[in-house]
This record gives structure tokens, sequence and C-alpha cells, in this order.
């Protein structure tokens, strides 16, 4: 084992691989999956995390695909290469695996339509290939536990019946020599000896039953005697077995060859299904972590946002942001021992680790990491009584192998860095380390608690200090990074939190006062002010937020006025409307009178032109309606205008250069000038012939979305009602009912209350584009 795979030990994650393969299914995948190895060629991973991500997206909604079967199926395969013939649940195998083809395929079909992304399942479900005439001929041929069946030959067939009738005649002449015998047997019933069947005749009678002793009773006072024609009758038997088992093994080498036939597309098929068992495997696991894929890079940039370490097991874990890589080489990372800075470099590196092995990670999908050629990390104590080897000696041999082994693309990891020996010169010992590494610009993180080293991250242009938050009040570690900000160990108050002698502690600080006091006085004055800095941009967020929901308050009240505004003009204009018809009825009725008078003063086309200019009345005043308070500044694409030049209504369907656009009329489109458009809300076919009130809806009035998120059970049920009605009303026959995810009460509530409403023809989930789970799309009759 190298050092670089000692330093992956080192992370724990073997343990990642270990949780990975109890989410395969296949022998073959698990077997796969321990034999690993990293990779940093950015495009192969970008692909891996293309191909995992989209997994996670299909398990999230809807599930993991479908695998009926869980055998090593290469080994069957091999044995079929080898002109073996298999055995019948060695022949099952390719039933399941046909079965698990079809499921798949359904399966694929099912995202589709449900418009749930998955290119890469349904490029590799495309590529699936089914013999149906094979599967039928093993399905007719073997059952589920791979036993063949009678059918599965015409001559197997006639063999089994002959072994059943010649059962039964043997128990028949069985049970007549034994009514026959009945005196001189010790027990009426038959006895299987050696596989024969046996009658138990007393000793004192042994001579009287002609046939083959097989066995004597241990008081010598039975004799189990097979009969000579029960004999015969077994010969029989045992003759059509032998036949029976021939007959079997021509029908498995029969089907073995078939199959060998079409080895090279079944050893393509279980290709393709391990590949989906691996990468649903993937999924699984970043599902079980709750896994993004962050943004891969080349530049030497580390940027974990909200970075989790995958294996915790802690109720709740605390997220930190780590980043270098803008003008910084390397991390060091100051604060108390049990502060948690240990489970941050191993986040790092195991974070950093999973990525080479195409692994999603828990960490912010806005994430930046380099892939690292190599990551080497001195953590631990490696102390060997065995090898001689003391605390500082692991280490020194350990960062020994890893100077020899770093390149400008590897990214090295040092828990206290130069510990274990004279505090000075591992001081300065971690510091020729150091600028060694950024001499030869590689990415690095330490964590220490020398104070020189802390003045080195001060000083060094490439380098940005750190800590792991302390929280004074509480005297306890929050386990929170903070970036460009040194610590301190806290050595007498985590002291004094465990219950130390206050005595001994003031003993220790009175001792303490070094050189090292400026440093440390620094130390403490830049976390005061940094405290202060987040006190305030937490205010300044709270502000923020205030703000952003004051406005939103005014913009609802701004949309309520609308609202109402909008409801008082219908009003006002479903008023005008009626009085306007109501004396239209009235002028044609006396139009219509005045014709029957046949007055000669009144000329018959003077009464058309009149009857003509009252028909046109409601028209103009339409027409006058919808060209109020139009804006002609910005038509686009939909919208819909009238036309002064032909007196005509249509849609633009194109925007053409210099102020021209191309409208639809009908069926024609006509090119016409920006000057001769006249912006309207909606279009006006033709006047109504008859004039009819009416107290139905406009489809205007009624939104094509309902949002029941918020609402209690009872205002939902009450709110969906009367908006299915509504829709009717107007005709509407398309509607998208927003429930959310949620609880689930709601959306059962939406299925219910659908399922049972006659008005509805059908419903369905949201496309990916329409919500998915969060919304149920309907359809009226």
């Amino acid at each position: 084992m190298n050092f670089q795979e000692k330093s992956i030990n080192k992370l724990e994650f073997s343990l990642i691989l270990d949780k990975l393969s109890e989410f395969a299914i296949l022998p073959a995948v698990k077997t796969q999956i321990s034999s690993l190895k990293p990779s940093s060629n950015i495009n192969m991973l970008e692909e891996e995390l293309t191909k995992t991500q989209e997994a996670l997206r299909i398990i999230q909604r809807s599930m993991r695909a479908p695998l009926y079967m869980s055998c090593d199926y290469d080994k069957i395969l091999l044995l079929l290469s080898k002109g073996a013939i298999l055995s019948g649940k060695e022949l099952y195998e390719t039933v399941k695996l046909y079965e698990t083809i079809r499921a798949n395929v359904k399966f694929a079909n099912h995202l589709k339509k449900d418009q749930i992304e998955s290119q890469y399942f349904q490029m590799i479900t495309s590529k699936l290939y089914l013999n149906e005439s094979i599967e039928q001929m093993l399905l007719k041929a073997l059952d589920e536990e791979g036993n063949v069946e009678d059918n599965a030959s015409p001559k197997l067939k006639s063999l089994r019946k002959k072994l059943v009738q010649i059962e039964l005649n043997l128990k028949q002449k069985l049970q007549e020599i034994v009514a026959k015998e009945a005196a001189k047997l010790s027990q009426t019933s038959i006895v299987l000896r050696d596989d024969r069947y046996c009658l138990a005749v007393k000793s004192e009678y042994k001579n009287h039953i002609k046939g083959i002793i097989h066995d004597t009773s241990a008081s010598m006072q039975t004799i189990f005697i097979e009969p000579f024609i029960v004999s015969q009758m077994m010969s029989d038997k045992a003759k059509l077995q032998e036949e029976e088992k021939a007959e079997i093994h021509r029908i498995l080498k029969e089907l073995s060859q078939i199959l060998l036939l079409e080895q090279p597309l079944l050893q393509e098929n279980f290709h393709l299904i391990k590949e989906i068992d691996f990468i649903f495997a993937k999924g699984m696991l970043a599902k079980s972590y709750d896994g993004y894929r962050p943004k891969l890079n080349h530049q030497g940039r580390l940027n974990l946002i909200k970075a989790r370490h995958p294996l915790l097991k802690v109720k709740k874990v605390i997220p930190n942001t780590v980043s270098f890589g803008d003008g910084y080489l390397g991390i060091i990372i100051t604060g108390p021992n049990t502060g948690g800075k240990t489970v941050l470099l191993k986040t790092v590196g195991l974070l950093c680790t999973m990525i080479k092995y195409g692994l999603l990670i828990p960490a912010d999908e806005k994430s930046d990491i380099m892939i690292f050629d190599q990551i080497f990390c001195d953590i631990g104590d490696d102390q060997s009584i065995e090898s001689n080897l003391s605390t500082f000696s692991s280490h020194m041999t350990n960062i020994t192998e890893i100077i020899n082994n770093i390149t400008p693309k590897s990214l090295v990891l040092f828990d206290e860095i130069g510990s274990g020996t004279d505090p000075i010169e591992g001081s300065n010992l971690a510091k020729a380390i150091l600028n060694y590494l950024i001499k030869e610009k590689v990415s690095f993180i330490t964590t220490t608690h020398y104070s020189d080293l802390k003045t080195f991250g001060f000083e060094n242009p490439y380098v940005i200090n750190a800590s792991m938050e302390f929280d004074q009040h509480t005297l306890s570690p929050t386990y929170e990074l903070k970036l460009g900000i040194s610590g301190s160990s806290n050595a007498f108050n985590i002291a004094k939190r465990l219950g130390l002698k206050e005595e001994i502690i003031n003993d220790a600080k009175k001792m303490a006062v070094t050189s090292d006091d400026i440093v440390r006085q620094l130390v403490l004055k830049l976390e005061k002010k940094a405290k202060q800095l987040e006190e305030q941009t937490l205010e300044y967020e709270r502000l923020k937020e205030d703000t952003y929901q004051i406005k939103q308050e005014y913009d609802a009240k701004v949309k309520k006025f609308e609202k109402e505004k909008q409801i008082l003009y219908k009003k006002a204009q479903a008023e005008a409307d009626e009085f306007v018809m109501t004396i239209k009825n009235d002028a044609l009725q006396i139009i219509e009178e005045a014709k029957k008078l046949k007055n000669d003063q009144v000329k018959l086309h003077e009464i058309i032109d009149v009857r003509h200019q009252v028909n046109n009345l409601d028209r103009d005043i339409v027409k006058e309606r919808e060209m109020q308070n139009t804006d002609n500044s910005n038509l686009e694409v939909g919208d819909d205008v009238y036309i002064t030049s032909y007196d005509q209504y249509g849609t633009i369907s194109r925007i053409l250069k210099d102020n021209q656009y191309e409208v639809s009329i009908g069926n024609m489109s006509v090119k016409l000038a920006k000057k001769e458009l006249t912006k309207v809300k909606t279009i006006t076919n033709q006047q109504p012939k008859e004039i009819n009130f009416s107290f139905r809806k406009s489809k205007a009035t009624i939104s094509m979305t309902l949002d029941l998120r918020g609402k209690r059970y009872e205002d939902a049920k009450e709110a969906l009602d009367k908006y299915i009605d509504d829709l009717v009303v107007v005709g509407l026959k398309q509607a998208t009912i927003i429930h959310g995810y949620g609880t689930g009460v709601i959306r059962e509530l939406v299925q219910k209350f659908l399922k049972n409403n006659k008005n509805i023809a059908s419903y369905r989930y949201g496309g990916e584009n329409e919500g998915g789970f969060g919304v149920t799309v309907i359809t009226l009759k």
C-alpha cells in the first residue's frame, strides 16, 4: 500500500465505499465498487457526476430503477462460454434478466411520460435487448426454482405420466397384499427401507411371503420383505426415472446451447444492468447524506460551501465553508482541542476524494472543487513500539513521504504540524515545511497551537489564518470555522469548564507571561472585532429581511387595490352593456313596428339604415372600450391588436425590422407597420346575433392556477370546490392546482376530491417543468 492509499484510508474513505456497496444489489457491482480507482480526468468526472445527479433526481421524484436478479450472472455466462450445461436454476436467471430489462424499459417510458429528466437512463434502456422467444421457451421449460416442467418436451410429459401411473399401481398392489396377508404382518402400514416398499412380516411367517428381505427389527420379531411383484414394479419405475433424468439432461443441454448463441447479447445486457445498478447505488448513497454536485476546476480553487462530514453520527452536524485558491495557497487553523479542527481536515480531504470517485458530496451545489492529482494527509498518531517510532518520528516519516511525492496539483493536510517535540524547534520546522510547500505552489491546510504559525499566517501573503470558534460565555466550542481570524487554544477556559481547581488555573496564568502575550492579545482583539462585525452583519440581514417583508406587504396591498379596481370596472362595464343591449332591443322593436306600418313617409332604405346603426351601437362601444388605455410602445409576440386599415382584429405572430410586424388574421398573415396597430385586451371576432343576458363568468377572471399552499384543510377543500365550479361555468378545460410537497395532507385532499368529481376527465402530477409532485394538472370534461 503506497502513501496515497494510506492517506485515503486515514480519511476513512473505505467506509464510504462500504456504504456504497450496501446500496448495490448485484454481487458483480459490489465487487466493482471494492476495486474502484480515483480519477483526475475532469471530463470523465463531470460525466459521472451528471449520471449520479440524474439517478438521485429520479429516486427523489419516483423510485430506484427495478432489479429482479441478485446473482453473479457473469459467472453463469463464463460457464456458458466454456460449453457447460447450465442447471435449471442457472438457466432461470436469464428469465430474471429479461424481467429486469422489461421493467426498466417500462420505467424509462414512465419517466418520459412524467417529464422527469432521465437522459442517460433513457440512453441505457434504449440499448437493452429482449428476446421474447427465448424468454417464453425458458418459462415453458422451467419453474421459478429452476425445476424442469412437464411441458418442457412431449417425451418428458409422457415419462412423468407413466411414473405417476406406476406409483399408483404400486400402492394399489401393496394394499391388496396387505389386505390378503394382514394376519401375518406386524403392522398394516407400508415401510420404506433403502427406498424400497416393504411389508413388516412376523418372523414366523417370513417364508410364507415371497420376496427380498431388506431389514430386520432390533427384536428380530419383524422381517421387512419387499414382495417380488413389487420389486419388479420398482425396477420398472427405476428405468423410467433414468429415462426422465436423461430427458431432463437433454432439455437443459438444448437450452444451454440456445443461450450460448445468445451469449454476446446477454453479456451486453448484463453490462448495462450493472451500470444501472451502479449509478442508482451512487444516487441512493447521495440521498443518504443529502449530496449535491459541485463545480469542478483545474485552477487550484477550493471553495467548499456548507460542507458536512458524511459519516458523522450526531444529531446536528455543523456545516462549514472552507475556501482558498484566489490568491491563497493554504490555511492555518487554530483553536481549542475538541473544537473540530481534525474533523474539518478530514471533511475537506474526504469530500475532495469522493469527487475523484464520481460521488456527489454533502455540500452546497455552488461549491467549487479543484481536482487534486493526489491528496496526502498526516493525521493522527502513528507511533509504534514495534517499529521504534515515537510520535514525532512517525509524523516526520509521513511528512518526508509527502514532500517526496507532492506536485503543484496536490493537496496536503497536516494535523498539528511540528508537534511532538520541542515547541520552538517544532514551530520553526513547521514554518520551513510550509514555506517549501508555498515555493512549490502546493495547496495545504494545517492545524496548530503554535503562536509563531499564527504570526506566519498574518505575514505570508499566500496563507490565510482561520480558527474554530470558541464561545467565551458558555466556555465551549461552536465547531464553526472562521476564515481570516486566528484563534487561541483556550486551554485555561477548557480546564476551567472541565472542573480544574481555580487555584491551579490562576497559577498557570501567572507563569504564562511570555513574549507570546503580544500575539495572544492581538488575537483576542481581532476575535472581538470579528464578533462585533458578525453581529453587525446579522443586524443588517435582519433589517434587510424586515424591509423585504414591508415591500411584500406593500406589493400585496397594491395588488389587492388593482384587483378591486378591476372588479369595479367590470361591474360598471357589465351594467353599461346591459343598458346598451336594452336600448338596442327597444330600438329594434320600434323599427320592426315601423316596417309593419308601411308608412309612405318612412322609406324602406331609411329603416334599413337606422337598423344598421342600431346593430353597430354596441360594437362601437366595445371597440372604443378595447382601445382605451392601450400602450403601443411595447408590442410583443402574442399581443392582440386592432388593425385600423382592415377594421379587423388580429394577433402578432412575429416582430420584423423597422417597426414592421407580421399579424395573423384568422388563417391569413399580413405584414403591417406599427402605426396601423392598436393594442387591445381581447379580440372581438363578431357581434352576437341575439340579445342574451348571462351571468356567466368571463374566462379572463378565472386564473389557470389555484394555489392551496398554506391553507387549512377545510379552507383548501372549500376553495377547491369553488374553483372547479368556476372552471365548469367559464368552460375552461385545463388548470393547475398547487398543493406543494409538505406533509401530503393537502395533496391527498386534492387527489381524493378529483377522483370523486364527475366534472374531471383526468388528472396527473406535474412534469419536471410544471412543478413535479408539488402540483396536479387537471383536465375537465
